[in-house]
């Protein structure tokens, strides 16, 4: 990377060096792309090159308080888009993040700070001042000391008390941040401006608090809106899903020219922290045309930003962004995925083509609605489901399915990943998680019906307390009733006698195997008494349940196969309910 160019370097190729530079600094990590930075040639201008966005990450990838050297040269715009998101707690300024903010504002240029705030900056530094300060004028007559403790002068005329509001969860180290900045700063705009300084001194007091914190959010809102940041209530209609049957009400009108698109949307960020190896991201790629393609980032930052506003969590460093992006790219890649299935192409050949044809917003709300099908079919389910009408709780599910389950009855569903990736739970990210929890969710259903259909009695205080204690599930309840009605005892949701369940137990395994295995007479037994416990015309469940069965019987030979029923301990199997021997807590 050239970080020198010529004098002489044509304005065009500057501006080439510029944006060369900007990507290059994006990919560095934070203490080289902040000496990358100072040592370009044009340091000023390479910063406020970055987009608003992009700057705000690249300061806090950086720090905040070592990103004064980058603040001095960033431009107004991007100081205000950054106290635009790090001041406000919903529609209040919280005193913390701006006594933080302004604070470093001003110590990375003073004079600068100073000009800003009586060009563009007064609105929002004269409400900080109306929190944060008193002021009195002193008669000429009057000893200063009828003021109380804490009074400050410059001119021995106006005097000023920094206060600390009982609200505020100030540390001892930012209270005197408070007091140093705000000093400092009365300093500064008097050396400046005496007059100035005193006819500011007069003028905030008199603010009114309620509507002009009220004016500064709608201006706010205004600036961000035009980032893609809708307000929060406005921003939560990304999340309505949309059905396939509707996406011709999304189809794209023929692109303008990229001019009247926002750069600012754009962020080298997002792009940046995109997965290459993913549907959409190959898509982009196969869109041939300049215009649309810029149309389809500038929507897909825009789409972003609605996601952070949404959700409402701060998103600071590329981490976070990553997370939101992953997001993004998870719920359109499910959306191109569904529209390839209806229209029965494969993903590649549909995906590019289905981009250019409708908005992007509506692609994401279409896989969106997917993983949104699946929790309404589970909050229907659980309505009416046979646990529910026994009051088992949720815990009654093992644990794979009680994953899914806790995922798909969020408010927000997501995908239950066990740690597969690093994580319990996660975004859905493709059309094979959209199947894969739909799968379990099928053999949920289908087990709660078999125990609906099933003849036992159940004592639901007891099978509550036994689900909530971890002792109850749907393996161990199915398993121990197939033992019950082999051993010709009451179908009842019990324990069975460690000596009646010995016999039982020993006669389900083949005989000199080299791996334990049961055979297949007993599992015959199992299934068969399984279809007998369905109604008729119930051929969808007993498909749903045998593969589910079939796993149960691989999970009792892993877990059992090595025990002789001689030598079962009680408190140690899982897999069906024996009583509790006497000599066991």
């Amino acid at each position: 990377m050239n970080t020198n160019p010529a004098v002489s370097t044509p304005v065009s190729e500057k501006i080439k060096q510029i944006a060369i530079a900007k990507r290059d600094i994006l990919t560095l990590p934070s203490e080289k792309a902040l000496s990358a930075i100072l040592e370009f040639s044009q340091p000023a201008a390479l910063v406020q090159s970055f987009s608003e966005g992009d700057f705000y990450f690249l300061v806090h990838d950086i720090g905040p308080d070592d990103a004064l050297e980058l603040l001095a040269l960033a431009s107004f715009d991007q100081w205000r888009y950054i106290l635009d998101l790090e001041m406000w707690d919903r529609d209040r300024i919280n005193n913390l993040p701006a006594t933080r903010w302004l604070s470093r504002l001003f110590h990375a240029d003073p004079n600068r700070f100073v000009y800003w705030f009586l060009h563009d900056g007064m609105d929002i530094v004269d409400f900080y001042l109306f929190k944060n300060v008193i002021v009195q004028a002193r008669e000429h007559d009057q000893d200063p000391s009828d003021f109380g403790d804490g009074y400050e002068t410059l001119d021995d005329s106006l005097y000023f008390n920094i206060f600390d509001s009982p609200q505020d969860d100030f540390s001892s180290d930012d209270r005197e941040r408070k007091k140093q900045f705000l000093l400092q700063f009365f300093k500064q705009l008097s050396s400046w401006d005496h007059i100035v300084y005193q006819n500011k001194l007069f003028e905030f007091p008199a603010i009114m608090p309620a509507e002009f914190e009220e004016e500064l959010y709608r201006l706010r809102n205004v600036r961000l809106a035009e980032k893609g940041f809708s307000v929060r209530d406005e921003a939560m209609g990304v999340y309505q899903p949309i059905s396939s049957g509707r996406m011709d009400q999304y189809a794209r009108r023929k692109p303008a020219k990229y001019e009247s698109a926002s750069p600012q949307a754009l962020s080298l960020y997002s792009t940046g922290v995109m997965d290459p190896d993913t549907l959409f991201v190959r898509s982009l790629q196969a869109v041939e045309t300049e215009d649309i393609l810029a149309e389809l980032q500038s929507e897909f930052a825009s789409l972003c930003n609605q996601i952070v506003s949404a959700d409402g969590a701060p998103v600071r460093n590329r981490d976070d962004l990553s997370k939101v992006v992953k997001k993004v790219c998870g719920y359109i890649n499910i959306g191109l995925e569904t529209a390839a299935g209806i229209w029965e192409q494969t993903p590649d050949n549909l995906a590019a083509s289905f981009l250019k044809q409708y908005l992007l917003q509506a692609v994401f709300q279409l896989g969106y609605g997917r993983a949104v099908e699946i929790k309404q079919r589970a909050q229907k389910w659980k309505k009416g489901s046979w646990t529910e009408k026994n009051h088992l709780p949720l815990s009654f599910w093992s644990e794979e399915r009680l994953g899914v389950l806790g995922g798909l009855l969020l408010k927000r569903p997501l995908y239950f990943d066990n740690y597969e990736t690093g994580v319990l739970y996660r975004e859905f990210e493709s059309i094979a998680d959209i199947e894969k929890t739909e799968t379990t969710l099928n053999r949920i259903m289908a087990c709660d019906r078999l125990l609906s259909y099933m003849d036992f009695d159940l004592n639901p205080e007891v099978s509550r307390l036994l689900a909530a204690n971890g002792l109850l599930n749907e393996k161990n309840l199915i398993l121990t009733l197939w033992a019950r009605r082999s051993l010709n005892l009451e179908p009842v949701a019990d324990y069975i006698d460690l000596s009646m369940f010995a016999g039982f137990f020993d006669a389900l395994w083949e005989k000199e195997v080299a791996y334990p295995k049961i055979r297949d007479e007993a599992k015959e037994d199992f299934f068969l008494w399984i279809r007998e416990s369905l109604p008729a015309g119930s051929r969808d469940d007993i498909d749903t349940l045998e593969p589910v069965f079939m796993d149960l019987f691989e999970e009792v030979e892993n877990e059992l196969g090595n025990i002789g029923g001689g030598d079962i301990e009680p408190k140690y199997v899982q897999l069906f309910l024996l009583k509790p021997t006497l000599n066991e807590p």
